[in-house]
């Protein structure tokens, strides 16, 4: 998979989609945002490329965060740093042929920290469920990436 650009790769997945044969894309109970999610992880896989994708992973999880905190550029950068973390963890726990659940973020989540999980303010996602904010507040505690992490605060002391 010799793609130049990010939105090659975007192109690739949403065509994937659309000529979904299986159907296991368009029939999916699944939220719109991880239906492309799983898409992505099938093409990547379907490329053989989950060592260089990982290596990506650990690039966006390790770059600094310039913007001003709380920033609109600031809160992308933090959703695209969870987001390398879930999909590392998606990819480490395949790797170790545990868990592939890759149904909701919640699943995700709690694949990466078992021990802090998400809490679901509603059951459906179909309803626009919300982090709550005491967990919003943990997501950005650990993904602080720059040594002021209070691991007492997140529960992992």
């Amino acid at each position: 998979m010799q793609l130049d650009s990010l939105k090659k790769v975007k192109r690739v997945v949403e065509d994937a989609i659309a000529c979904d044969s299986e159907k296991k894309y368009r029939e999916s109970e699944l939220p719109k945002y991880m239906i492309f999610v799983n898409a992505y992880i099938d093409e990547i896989e379907r490329f053989q490329i989950e060592n260089e994708y990982i290596f990506l992973l650990y690039d966006i999880i390790l770059s600094d965060c310039n913007e001003p905190a709380y920033s609109q550029e600031w809160m992308t950068t933090i959703r695209k740093k969870i987001t390398a973390v879930l999909l590392l963890g998606y990819f480490n726990n395949r790797k170790n042929k545990t868990s592939r659940n890759t149904d909701d973020i919640f699943s995700m989540w709690k694949n990466v920290f078992p021990l802090t999980p998400l809490r679901k303010v509603k059951q459906n996602f179909k309803n626009k469920s919300q982090i709550p904010a005491e967990s919003a507040e943990n997501i950005v505690k650990i993904v602080d990436l720059k040594g002021n992490q209070n691991t007492d605060e997140i529960g992992l002391k």
